[in-house]
């Protein structure tokens, strides 16, 4: 590099990273004291950005630019320093470096840094103004006692503080605020307390601030406070003695410690010899044991402590905070290399965050070379005081051990608050609502707590030591209302304090818990208004032990969730729950126990939602034969026919699955009557056992009575309303009444979003019926737009093989195919067709559907020969499983036909034609568009094999049918009418 631009140049910009702050601020002197102007700017490259990008955006300012490198940049930053040279390299003229803390900077080959550090404060800022090009006349000029001292140049006493970390991370905020609050403090006053549970880095904290601010003090005094009164009096009257050294002008040396401690004390409060100092007690856990030996005066006081309890007149307590993700995650990228950015949030995650514990971990895994998921098995599966971490030198304990000390020191002052900490930590990591918390105290505390007053104060003891804290979730965080506030403990604190407990102690308060949880139980799960309810209760089932827990109440409460987390929309999460309690109960009750019994039901319909349906019926079919064969009531009997039916429509076998839909139906009538909500159920599941058989005519006629007799409900069952009327829609558009079928699926979507959410899987059914009709009413922009939005968020939150998610993923790869992009439909045509086939297998009706989408994608991008012979195998498929007259066999027929037209002997296409409008005009009706259309294609194949006139009078009468029904503006009667034949599009159905 050049060295300067110039002695013209007046105006710099200082650039620095946060640790060197002091040095910024002292260069910026030296050159105003030369007569020039500087700017300072907080420069942090991020690791995300290349430093060659970074240091472009860095120098848009007009002006010379002079760099900082500390350890913050170089040594500890992001960037290695081969990066370094080649993007300073392309930076010639405009940038002066100068390392300040580290010499390797300074010999870096490439770089040319001037160092700064290693030398006294005249040399510094001669090497300054020569590499600037400027006058070094004034250089050294002495300004006076408040200007800032030379940050190479330690404090005149410097005592007792630890070493700088040089990989200290993150907690820029909180030592901004710590600077802030110092500066602004009153004389007398400046008193800061960083104060937070064992570990969390408030020593290293006190440290870093040391070090970092060193500049602006001239005495720099740390004080060990672990030991008590005598410890600390012992330090003071050490600094006594350094005050009193050769070229500090202290006063007389009384003999005695407490009597050099007072004096110190009155020296610090006279700012005599030193008014700018800084005092850090370290370890001060016990605010009474520092009474009367607190500096005050001209200078700043620093404590670490562990209890939040501090009232330091006109003091700041500061918590310390875990890491936040982006520390923790920084903190084991810059020890481990070796691990990735997802390895070392699992492990951030898995610990909290808590950076005793990150370090600890990552001092193991050093050690050790495991990988890391390996790593995290081995932390689960032991307990915490055995977990595989390695203590460091600067903290030589677990923090298993340091927070089974302080346990023990707040179960001799505050028992009651320690077992109400246990339990506690028998709640989710999410944190115990007092409600369920209370009542799962034990006698005599339970009764004590129910004084708001006691119970505050015992509160207020966890709070202090950091234990526990009180904390207000946000509205609708994690999918469920607000909850008010819960008593939330760190999720290390919360294992370590569970492993610590006793056995049998542990298993007499879980049994409490589980029946808080169960008293809570609204007994309901269907009913959508007493979901907040669940939302509280669900998180606390494992960690109390309820899916491992068979007995009747428990039973009871965990079935009713599990029921609960599938009709929320978290099939997963259930899915889970039950295949636990399906091997435990097993084990304690015995296969024909009738809690196992109840399992199965629940089971299966989780099973169908997440897709796997020949699971399902597997289980379905034994339980129903179970049931017969012990006279089991009819109740149960249909109810087990109705599952079985259902399972049958998910695996393509419609015609048995009406079957057990009406017998269903027709005996819960009987039994029951037909305005009951168990029949109405049923008649919604016979009506998609119609639909599915492309009986559209009667699937509407029920499903319109249906919707009513919800409406006619004197107690509301607003999740079946919601659905009947969302079938309802979908017949009316099944049977081409597009409009009316528009008007109703708007309705029920905004019911749906406003009950449920917008990410609920009903909604984004109904999301995606209403895309549907707007592509059928010519809101051809709106419906695509809609289909890519609901097919990104089924996939997100269902997963992409979870039926919903295939549903709308074919609709959407036909609207692109058709209204966007062809080769993305294709693309996602060929995607939905492999899923299909994954999930449903090559023989089910589904898959067929999706192959002749992908047919008619292979069309439309010239692949004519591909095509053709893929919708002659699915229309095989659809014949053979469905029969000639479904009118998914029509529309692939229909596309058929197309083929026909476009190969190279369309001989056969008149007959084929024919033949599917006929079967559509008997199947679908005379006036349903897609009839129309039908003989419309039969038109224009008559046409391309020279019968013009019948061809004709055939195109006439389905113009003329697609005007009355649709308008003769509607872009299937446009496209009909100039020969464009419009492709049927393969949409599959609820089940």
């Amino acid at each position: 590099m050049e060295r300067g631009p110039g002695a013209g140049t007046t105006r710099f910009t200082i650039s620095f990273a946060g640790p060197d702050r002091f040095w910024a601020v002292w260069v910026r002197h030296r050159l105003e004291i030369n007569g020039h102007e500087a700017a300072l700017q907080r420069w942090e490259p991020p690791a995300g950005l290349s430093l060659r990008e970074s240091l472009r955006a860095l120098l848009i300012v007009e002006g010379t630019h002079v760099l900082l490198l500390g350890d913050g940049l170089f040594a500890t930053g992001p960037h290695p320093a081969a990066e370094w040279t080649e993007a300073l390299r392309e930076q010639p003229g405009r940038l002066a470096v100068f390392a300040v803390t580290d010499p390797a900077a300074a010999t870096c080959p490439g770089l040319e840094a001037d160092f700064l550090g290693g030398v006294g404060a005249e040399e510094a800022e001669r090497r300054i103004l020569e590499r600037l090009g400027l006058d070094t006349t004034l250089a050294g000029v002495r300004t006076g006692a408040s200007a800032p001292r030379f940050p190479a140049e330690p404090p005149h006493i410097w005592g007792g503080v630890p070493d700088r970390d040089p990989g200290f991370t993150g907690r820029e905020e909180l030592l901004a605020h710590l600077g802030h609050h110092f500066d602004e403090g009153r004389s007398g006053a400046a008193v800061c307390v960083l104060a937070g549970m064992p570990g969390v880095g408030k020593t290293r904290l006190a440290a870093e601030y040391a070090h970092r601010f060193a500049a602006q003090y001239d005495v720099v005094w740390w004080i060990p406070a672990g030991g008590g009164p005598p410890a600390v009096r012992a330090r003071l009257a050490a600094l006594h003695d350094a005050l009193a050294a050769p070229g500090a002008t202290g006063t007389g040396g009384p003999a005695a410690p407490a009597d050099r401690a007072r004096a110190v004390l009155g020296a610090l409060r006279r700012g005599a010899p030193y008014s700018r100092w800084l005092i850090v007690l370290d370890g001060a856990d016990d605010p009474r044991h520092t009474a009367g030996l607190l500096p005050s005066g001209p200078g700043h006081v620093l404590i670490t402590s562990q209890h939040g309890g501090w009232a330091a007149p006109e003091g700041r307590v500061l918590q310390v905070p875990p890491f936040d993700r982006a520390e923790s995650v920084r903190y084991v990228r810059r020890r481990l290399p070796r691990v990735g950015r997802t390895e070392a949030e699992l492990l951030a995650a898995e610990l909290g965050d808590h950076p005793l514990a990150v370090a600890q971990a990552v001092a193991y895994l050093d050690a050790e070379v495991l990988p890391v998921p390996r790593y995290l098995d081995r932390l689960r599966d032991t307990s915490w005081e055995r977990a595989p971490l390695t203590a460091t030198g600067d903290y030589p304990t677990t923090f298993s051990r340091a927070l089974t000390s302080v346990l023990g020191r707040l179960r001799e002052t505050h028992p009651e608050a320690v077992e109400l900490l246990h339990v506690c930590a028998l709640f989710a990591d999410g944190g115990a609502p007092p409600a369920l918390l209370r009542i799962s105290l034990p006698e005599p505390l339970r009764g004590q707590c129910l004084d708001p007053r006691r119970w505050q104060a015992l509160v207020a003891v966890l709070v202090e030591h950091f234990l526990a804290g009180v904390w207000t979730p946000e509205d609708g965080e994690g999918g469920a209302a607000p909850t008010g506030s819960v008593l939330r403990m760190h999720p290390l604190v919360r294992r370590v304090v569970r492993d610590e407990m006793p056995g049998g102690y542990r298993i007499g308060l879980l049994r409490r818990v589980r029946h808080a949880l169960a008293a809570a139980d609204p007994c309901d799960p269907a009913n959508v208004r007493v979901w907040p309810q669940y939302a509280r209760i669900v998180p606390h089932l494992e960690p109390s032990g309820g899916p491992g827990e068979a007995g009747e109440e428990n039973a009871a409460l965990v079935l009713n969730c599990v029921r609960y987390l599938h009709l929320r929309g978290d099939s997963r999460t259930a899915s889970h729950l039950l295949e636990r309690m399906a091997r435990t109960w097993r084990g304690q009750l015995g296969d024909g126990h009738p809690w196992t019994a109840a399992i199965v039901p629940r089971r299966t319909e989780v099973l169908r939602a997440l897709g796997s349906y020949r699971r399902a019926a597997a289980a379905d079919r034994a339980e129903l034969a179970r049931l017969r064969a012990a006279d089991a009531p009819a109740t149960a009997v249909l109810a087990a026919a109705g599952d079985v039916g259902a399972d049958l429509r998910g695996l393509g076998r419609y015609r048995e699955a009406l079957e057990y839909a009406r017998e269903q139906y027709d005996g819960r009538a009987a039994v029951l009557g037909r305005a009951h909500p168990a029949t109405l159920e049923a008649a919604g599941a016979l009506a998609d056992s119609l639909r599915l058989l492309g009986r559209y005519a009667e699937a509407l006629r029920l499903s319109e009575r249906t919707a009513a007799g919800y409406q006619r409900l004197p107690e509301p069952q607003d999740l079946w309303r919601l659905r009947a009327e969302g079938r309802h829609a979908l017949d009316l558009r099944l049977l081409g009444h597009y409009e009316s079928a528009l008007g109703r699926q708007l309705a029920t979507t905004q019911a749906h979003r406003e009950l449920l959410g917008a990410e609920h899987p009903l909604t984004l059914s109904a999301e995606h019926g209403l895309a549907l009709c707007e592509l059928r009413n010519d809101a051809v922009g709106e419906g695509l737009v809609r289909l890519r939005e609901v097919r990104d968020a089924a996939e997100r939150v269902l997963g992409p093989t979870a039926p919903p998610a295939l549903m709308t993923a074919a609709s959407h790869a036909c609207a692109e195919r058709t209204h966007g992009d062809p080769d993305e439909g294709l693309s996602r045509c060929d995607e939905s067709l492999r899923r299909h086939r994954s999930v449903y297998g090559p023989g089910h009706p589904c898959t067929a559907g999706a192959l002749t989408n992908y047919a008619v994608a292979l069309r439309t991008v010239g692949e004519t020969g591909r095509a053709r012979a893929l919708n002659e195998e699915a229309l095989r498929s659809l014949t053979a499983t469905l029969g000639e007259d479904h009118p998914w066999t029509l529309g692939a027929a229909y596309n058929l036909c197309a083929d026909h037209e476009h190969g190279p002997d369309p001989g056969g296409a008149p007959e084929l034609s024919r033949t599917t409008a006929e079967r559509a005009t008997r199947t679908l009706g005379a006036r349903h568009p897609w009839a129309l259309l039908a003989w419309a294609a039969h038109a224009a194949v008559l046409r391309l094999t020279g019968a013009a006139d019948e061809a004709g009078a055939v195109e006439a009468r389905a113009l003329a049918g697609l005007t009355e029904t649709l308008g003769g503006g509607h872009r299937l009667t446009v496209a009909a009418g100039t020969g464009r034949r419009p492709v049927w599009t393969f949409d599959p159905l609820p089940g």
